[in-house]
């Protein structure tokens, strides 16, 4: 399963990911983003919200009855998870990234992001659709609601006429001039949106404010805190300095909307926008003014109750809160002590307002009194230990630290349901998006080898030397071949602008590891890499950084460079270039056919992984396997015949020809041997001789390889690198796109019988080493930093890098040189039984 696109960082080593799952590592490549300068969260409170509130693991309803606890109504939460369905499908297949509850809506008094669309099959869907219309024209004194309103309903006309050029595109598969035509109505249409987009990231959402709606947090503005910009505490005053304040609810809804509307139809209109960095500092932009919501949201909207002994105290001798204290009555002191319950949690300062608390209250007296509203809970009883027998609080001061904690854990959770965590996802979405990408967005291929056979020649097949000193031989065939591989790729269409550019190139790298083992890794990772890294000057934003490691690099040809060309382009090599490259004998097992020996050979066969197949040995164990990585699959039993082009894959053996028979220049002859159970051995330096042709038309690139018999069999890559936006003002990078062809010029036929002496040989070391170190660990204990202990991990390092069999042997031989050096008298004494042992 793929991992997480990107992560935002919340704090120390935990991260949320844009599906809305916590993490506490991040995996490797993953880029991370960090939460806005000024944002104040504890991260592990934040984390346990996210985990109630929005974990994609959990299932719909016991997410549903969590929103509907925090104080959303069922209808407007049920609204909320029937949009995640639309906006999935937007934002999964459009941005390529997965977007569930924790990033694509919020449900703030009633107004969610589908909000503005009615469903005719369910009612309670169009209750709150049509209650969230009237919130947002009720809203009257917000700065030009009515504009607001129209500029999002032109985002979403232009939306509509998005897909329906997408599904003309789908439909009718327009080529050529019409095709391109389609491409530059769907920009155009993209490049309309800056007026509504600038107007929506612009707007102030400030709100008339009446006191008067808001009397019930009077008494509790002692109490109440929230965070300045400049991350310093702030008592809530009772009511604001002006006429005006700022309202978020409006804001979350038009902000998620626009964030995530914006991106999906860049990614119909301009599939590889972050290649060109084309709209770069508009989605920027639009992270830049969402952060700044958010920020402000904490700074003016959000607070919690922040008691003292004497706050707690105080609330005894008279409730603070006109409306808190019981929820069946206005509530008020009733002497000294008798108090047993206190209002503590997260306060809403926008939304908790006397109608929403008396709503909650008509609530609580038809279902009983359920003691929290929303994120706040006015009923709030201390911990039994803190209380004497009837319930009184008799430890104020730890009383207000348990009161204090609750709040930071309501308060969390405020974040969440209040969409302030969404923003923030989806800002650390646009930014994301605002960078280069890592792989190539345009290029796309894969390879197909054949080879026809040419001779068969006597040929003996060797072992490398098994500890103590043995060395396993056999007859086998050499068989020659006129060898070829096709590699097929798709680029941008030419015609696109701004045009991306492009060089093919080929290129052998360095494969051989130790004596004459294949590395496991191939070019990606090793050769080339690429990751997302802060800018210096502004590290919420990421720019690309490769790293091209040339030492690796055997050597190349170019074939082409420019863009994708517009007409149809053919070349040739004018001269067959000669390559440096790390030839190997494929040492393919031929079992005589009906055997029943199978089981003799083991199951850790080749890894079918194009870049490194054929490097792993057919005698690794399963620890060993482990250790390097290797995947279960039973070896072949025999020679099978091989059709590799996928375009006769319907067709019988029976219905073709013998074994002289070829499908084309590219093909398989039938009776030919599998390469897929093969494994690669003797790998040398060496000079390889080559044809290679290109033709690119249309975006459609392909590169054919042809060999020579007299040539062991090679590996080269096709690679195609591609200049892309760096994720700041600067040189463009080039990423690397690269296709293993495989020149299956030669194969050695190698009997069972020989692999299965072979394996018995190095299960014989295997044993001797086992008996070694049982006897080792009767003399002395292995430490850590012990000599023998650092070649036990050298050896797993040696199979991790290469499991050939030939690396195999090493990492044995390595074992036991080291204790030779090590403890030569336990060396000479488990030497001596095993001598004797095989003499008996």
């Amino acid at each position: 399963m793929p991992g997480p696109a990107f992560a935002l960082h919340i704090g120390g080593s935990t991260y949320v990911t844009v599906e809305g799952e916590v993490l506490f590592s991040l995996p490797e490549g993953v880029p991370a983003y960090p939460l806005p300068d000024g944002f104040r969260v504890e991260p592990s409170r934040l984390a346990a919200a996210i985990k109630t509130m929005a974990d994609p693991n959990i299932a719909v309803e016991d997410l549903l009855a969590e929103w509907v606890a925090a104080g959303e109504t069922p209808e407007a939460t049920k609204a909320l998870f029937k949009a995640i369905e639309v906006a999935t499908i937007i934002g999964g297949v459009l941005l390529s990234v997965s977007q569930p509850v924790a990033l694509v809506a919020a449900v703030i008094a009633g107004i969610v992001i589908s909000a503005f669309a009615g469903d005719e099959d369910d009612e309670g869907y169009n209750a709150a659709t049509t209650n969230s219309l009237n919130v947002l024209k009720a809203h009257a004194t917000i700065a030009e609601a009515d504009t607001l309103l129209g500029m999002r309903a032109e985002i979403q006309g232009r939306l509509e006429d998005l897909l329906g050029k997408r599904s003309d595109l789908e439909t009718h598969k327009p080529t050529g001039a019409a095709r391109l035509n389609l491409f530059k109505d769907m920009r155009d249409i993209v490049d309309s949106l800056s007026v509504p987009l600038v107007r929506i990231r612009d707007e102030d959402w400030m709100s008339a404010y009446n006191p008067d709606a808001y009397k019930a947090r009077v008494g509790l503005s002692p109490v109440l805190a929230h965070y300045r910009n400049d991350g310093t505490l702030e008592s809530v005053p009772p009511q604001p300095p002006s006429l005006a304040t700022f309202d978020y609810r409006i804001g979350v809804p038009m902000l998620l909307y626009t964030g995530l509307t914006f991106p999906a139809m860049l990614r119909m209109a301009i599939p590889w926008f972050r290649s060109t960095g084309s709209f770069r500092e508009r989605l920027r932009l639009m992270a830049r003014a969402i952060d700044g919501f958010v920020l402000k949201m904490q700074a003016e909207s959000l607070s919690w109750t922040q008691h003292t002994a004497q706050s707690l105290f105080n609330h005894e001798v008279f409730p603070h809160a006109l409306y808190f204290g019981s929820s069946f009555g206005m509530g008020s002191g009733q002497g000294v002590g008798l108090t047993r319950t206190y209002p503590v949690g997260a306060f809403d300062l926008s939304r908790y307002s006397d109608s929403y608390i008396f709503q909650r209250y008509a609530a609580a007296m038809t279902s009983g009194d359920t003691g929290a509203l929303g994120t706040f809970d006015y009923t709030w009883e201390p911990p039994a230990s803190l209380t004497d027998a009837v319930g009184r609080l008799v430890d104020h001061q730890q009383g207000a630290v348990a009161a204090n904690d609750q709040a930071r854990d309501d308060y969390a959770q405020s974040l969440v349901t209040s969409g302030a965590m969404h923003l923030l996802l989806a800002s650390a979405t646009l930014r994301h998006l605002s960078a280069p990408p890592t792989e190539s967005e345009t290029v796309r291929g894969r390879a197909d080898s054949g080879r026809t056979p040419v001779a068969d020649s006597p040929a003996t097949a060797e072992s490398p030397l098994i500890f103590p000193n043995r060395k396993v031989t056999a007859d086998a065939t050499l068989r020659t071949y006129k060898a070829s591989a096709r590699v097929r790729l798709s680029t941008q269409e030419p015609g696109h602008e701004p045009a991306l550019r492009y060089r093919v190139l080929l290129r052998t790298i360095d494969s051989k590891y130790g004596a004459e083992g294949w590395r496991s890794d191939g070019y990606m990772g090793r050769v080339w890499r690429s990751e997302l890294e802060p800018i210096p000057e502004d590290d919420q934003n990421k720019r690309l950084r490769t790293d091209y490691a040339t030492g690796f690099v055997l050597d190349e040809v170019l074939l082409y460079e420019g863009v994708s060309p517009a007409s149809a382009t053919v070349r040739e090599s004018p001269q067959p270039p000669i390559l440096k490259a790390h030839t190997f004998d494929w040492y393919v097992p031929v079992v005589a056919p009906w055997t029943t020996e199978l089981q003799e050979l083991p199951p850790w066969a080749i890894y079918s992984d194009a870049g490194v197949a054929g490097s792993r040995s057919m005698h690794l164990t399963e620890a060993e396997s482990m250790v390097s990585g290797v995947a279960s699959q039973v070896v072949r039993a025999q020679a099978q015949p091989v059709l590799t082009m996928r375009s006769y894959g319907q067709l019988t053996y029976s219905a073709l020809a013998p074994s002289t028979s070829v499908l084309d220049e590219i093909g398989i002859a039938l009776q030919d041997v599998d390469t897929a159970s093969a494994e690669r051995r003797h790998v040398r330096l060496e000079d390889v001789t080559l044809d290679w042709s290109l033709y690119w038309q249309d975006g459609l690139l392909e590169v054919k390889l042809t060999g020579r018999p007299t040539d062991r069999s090679c590996q080269v890559y096709v690679v195609v690198e591609e200049a892309v936006q760096s994720g700041e003002n600067g040189p463009e990078k080039w990423l690397h796109t690269p296709i293993a062809a495989e020149l299956v010029n030669q194969t050695m036929l190698v009997p069972g019988s020989f692999f299965k002496e072979e394996g018995e040989a190095i299960s014989a070391a295997r044993s001797l080493w086992y008996e070694l170190i049982d006897r080792f660990s009767e003399v002395a204990e292995v430490g850590p930093l012990d000599p023998i202990a650092e070649a036990m991990s050298r050896a797993g390092t040696i199979l991790a890098e290469s499991s050939s069999t030939s690396s195999l042997a090493s990492a044995i031989e390595l074992q036991f040189e080291a204790v030779r050096q090590q403890r030569p008298e336990v060396w000479a004494q488990v030497m001596r039984q095993h001598d004797a042992a095989s003499q008996a």
